[in-house]
């Protein structure tokens, strides 16, 4: 295997690894955390770049092995009507290597595929956590705002309704002082009529004993 499809070979294996990775039964909270600090990571953006030039090699690698395939594949055809052992065996040989090649490329690119798609899923889940986490805090804080609100005005209506007896009750009591007063009014004025007819007999009571000494 020459050098540049060992690579790919390795490059595959680190495929797998990272898809078993990704698959695997992780704590949820490590899960988020460590998807949370890839999406953010500078590294990571420079080296999915990188990746992304190294499968272009990849793919090219992949067209060349598939041409290959069917030249040999040609080939092949070719000398079915010539019968040479010798060469039907490297031809075969060859046939074999590009095949090799051909699914050794593929099967890398495909999970590549299905690596950074699951990938972006992962990052957007762990992103879409961290936003209901988010969102819950949120809540529960105003729902204990809303709670904190509630008793604040629930004390309030205490206190107005406390400060509406006190006013009904002033109220009362000014009507109360204003019966007294207009009762105080009646008696005095009563009290000054009976005074005035008093004077009004007396003066007559002393004009009649006036008569009564001149008489006699």
């Amino acid at each position: 295997m020459t050098l540049y499809y060992t690579i790919v070979f390795f490059l595959l294996v680190a495929e797998m690894a990272t898809l078993l990775f990704y698959v695997a039964p992780l704590p949820l909270g490590f899960r988020r955390k460590l998807f949370s600090l890839l999406s953010r990571s500078d590294v990571l953006s420079r080296l999915e770049y990188s990746l992304k030039i190294l499968f272009v090699f990849v793919f090219i690698l992949f067209l060349d092995s598939l041409n290959r395939m069917w030249r040999t594949q040609a080939d092949i055809e070719t000398r079915e009507r010539l019968p040479d052992i010798r060469t039907d065996t490297n031809l075969h040989s060859k046939m074999f290597y590009n095949q090799r090649n051909m699914y050794l490329t593929g099967f890398t690119l495909f999970l590549s595929i299905v690596v950074a798609r699951l990938h972006i899923i992962m990052v957007q889940m762990a992103t879409r956590e961290e936003e209901f986490e988010r969102v819950k805090r949120d809540t529960a804080a105003q729902s204990t705002n809303q709670l904190k609100l509630q008793e604040v005005n629930e004390e309030h209506a205490r206190e107005i309704a406390e400060l509406k007896a006190q006013l009904d009750a002033s109220e009362k009591r000014c009507l109360d002082a204003e019966t007294l007063k207009r009762q105080a009014d009646q008696l005095s004025a009563e009290y000054m009529r009976l005074t005035d007819e008093h004077d009004e007999l007396k003066k007559r009571f002393e004009g009649r004993e006036d008569e009564t000494r001149k008489d006699i």
